[in-house]
């Protein structure tokens, strides 16, 4: 989690540097990604469009409201994250 908004090309660097990649990103309007894609996307081509149009996460509210506080950082939750879908077999690198 952060304590800043972060914004869906940031977490993409974090995740590229968590697993070493120096691949090079292509960006494609949404709707491109949707109708090229969607025979992979089943159902949900209105949340890939919601998360690639509103995707800043910060945790302010659940701090202020709740008192949450992080117990790790978000570079180290995405590692976490990422080494458990390797497991789980999801996905490789």
């Amino acid at each position: 989690m952060s304590e800043r908004c972060v914004p869906l090309n940031t977490y993409l660097e974090i995740m590229m540097n968590i697993v070493g990649s120096s691949s090079s990103v292509d960006y494609m309007p949404i709707d491109e990604i949707i109708k090229t894609y969607f025979q992979y996307l089943g159902s949900w081509p209105a949340g890939l469009k919601f998360v690639c149009e509103h995707m800043c996460i910060d945790i302010s509210k659940a701090k202020n409201r709740l008192g949450f506080a992080p117990k790790v950082s978000l570079e180290e939750g995405l590692g976490r994250n990422l080494d458990w879908m390797r497991r789980e077999g999801m996905i490789s690198f």
